[in-house]
């Protein structure tokens, strides 16, 4: 199981400064290189700047309200859930993008701040052009 810490991108920090500096983290240390294999799915996932900002953004207006240090800390961790992922399911997109394939539901155990959690990384497959696919980063969620 991966570990970590909720406070993995600094301590006493409001969550806006925590948003940024976990940011600033993922363009250094997981954008720069913004291709990584994914082994459940068998295919190089693309991880963008966009992606990351994504996340991070919607983990800060969560609609359940767990908007918190926790949730942006995952970040520090996506590449390895990406790696130890198993495929949860697959889906249409539910907004009938003629660019997306198919969305896949990704799951990965964690535990942070000693506590277990299980991470759903949503992946979407677009297209290319009209035969040609790619996996692309778009979000994570707490499932568990």
């Amino acid at each position: 199981m991966i570990v970590l810490s909720s406070n993995v991108f600094g301590v006493g920090l409001s969550i806006d400064e925590y948003a940024g500096v976990a940011l600033d983290w993922a363009k250094i240390h997981i954008t720069k290189t913004g291709i990584y294999h994914c082994p459940c799915l068998n295919a190089e996932i693309h991880i963008s700047n966009n992606g990351i900002r994504h996340t991070i953004s919607q983990k800060k207006y969560d609609q359940q309200g767990n908007y918190n240090h926790e949730t942006i800390s995952v970040i520090n961790i996506l590449i390895p859930l990406l790696t130890n992922a198993e495929l949860r399911y697959s889906a249409p997109d539910k907004y009938g993008s003629d660019n997306v394939k198919c969305i896949k539901f990704l799951k990965s155990k964690v535990l942070i701040d000693g506590k277990p959690k299980e991470v759903e990384l949503l992946v979407k497959e677009i297209y290319i052009d009209l035969e040609t696919t790619k996996f692309v980063f778009y979000n994570h969620i707490f499932i568990i």
